[in-house]
């Protein structure tokens, strides 16, 4: 923990207010090295109908709580990134991706426009900066020694701009005019056709980040993993 709170980055992160809950992660390799992981989560959603993808079809329900706001119909917001299945590493892949990310951002559910008025296009291409893949990584590989440099590298992973070893992902980002788009009173309800994203991408893990008001602020309230097409990993559980 002194480690934690020495690191601008994890201090930042360890003393948000926005967190309610934190997990903790601990992995060893007996007389080797000891590696802790802290997740830190918000409560600020109770769904009535989790986020799912069935027949190209993306749906979600449910309402704020605990200081989320959904005062207009545009404080929603939803975003859905992309990745594939995770596949079990070895300690050699998992030190050659210090980093991590959501996936490529691949599609955004957005309100329809007013009345009379229609977006000039289905969506925009982005240019964004990734962590490294620990899947090209052969699996024997040599891991480094747990010393002060790989400390060091770690550091700099999750604090530097850029990240150590990014690399860099252009993808079409789709935007989604939903079906449904029922936002009031802290209630919402969204139905979108998500179809054309998955023929471009296909099986995989979708992530879903929905985004309301908190403290004043545009703050992601919600991630949820979608498996489409693909089973989690034992153990991932109903949730």
């Amino acid at each position: 923990m002194k480690g934690f709170m020495s690191s601008p980055g994890h201090r930042k992160t360890l003393l948000d207010p926005k967190y309610r809950f934190v997990n903790i992660g601990l992995g060893w390799e007996p007389g080797r090295f000891l590696q802790l992981v802290q997740q830190f989560e918000g409560d600020y959603v109770r769904y009535t109908e989790t986020p799912d993808i069935e027949d190209g079809v993306f749906r979600a329900a449910g309402k704020t709580v605990n200081g989320a706001v959904l005062d207009r119909t545009e404080d929603l917001q939803i975003q859905l990134f992309y990745s594939r299945r995770p596949q079990p590493l070895s300690n050699s892949q998992l030190a050659g991706s210090p980093c991590q990310d959501p996936g490529l951002m691949v599609g955004a559910i957005l309100k329809n426009p007013p009345p009379n008025w229609v977006y000039v296009a289905n969506g925009f291409f982005n240019l964004y900066e990734r962590c490294p893949t620990p899947y090209g990584v052969p699996e024997d590989a040599v891991p480094p020694e747990f010393s002060e440099e790989d400390v060091l590298k770690l550091k700099e992973a999750h604090e530097g701009d850029p990240s150590p070893g990014a690399v860099w992902s252009l993808a079409h980002v789709h935007w989604v005019s939903p079906s449904r788009w029922d936002v009031r009173k802290q209630q919402f309800a969204v139905k979108g056709d998500v179809g054309k994203l998955l023929e471009d991408h296909g099986p995989g893990v979708y992530n879903v980040w929905l985004k309301a008001k908190l403290n004043g602020k545009v703050e992601i309230i919600s991630k949820y993993s979608i498996f489409h097409e693909v089973d989690p990993p034992t153990g991932y559980g109903d949730q």
